[in-house]
């Protein structure tokens, strides 16, 4: 089971993403695993595609781009409690923050 990010997603949704190269070539790693999200990966990703509106085809895409993240992906959904302990972690300077890609 893989978490991915919403860097991730953006980048396999949106062809003018910097990441959009990077992130259909790890799809084909990929391609097997389970894949698991949390609700806020999912509003950044749908926030983001706000922006994809003028690009031609639009709605078939959004169909496609929904149907993959409600019924190919699960979705976690976060409590108070993981926000508060994800708050105390990232305050800890002993944690590292691994930049996507």
């Amino acid at each position: 089971m893989l978490f991915l990010d919403s860097t991730f997603l953006i980048g396999l949704m949106i062809k003018s993403d910097p990441y959009y190269t990077k992130s259909h070539e790890l799809s084909k790693v990929i391609k097997n695993e389970k894949i698991l999200i949390n609700n806020t990966v999912l509003t950044e990703v749908l926030n983001s595609l706000k922006s994809t509106k003028n690009i031609p085809n639009y709605e078939p895409k959004l169909d496609n781009i929904f149907k993959f993240l409600f019924d190919e992906v699960e979705i976690e959904y976060l409590t108070m409690q993981n926000y508060v302990s994800a708050r105390e972690m990232f305050k800890n300077p002993l944690i590292t923050v691994i930049v996507p890609f």
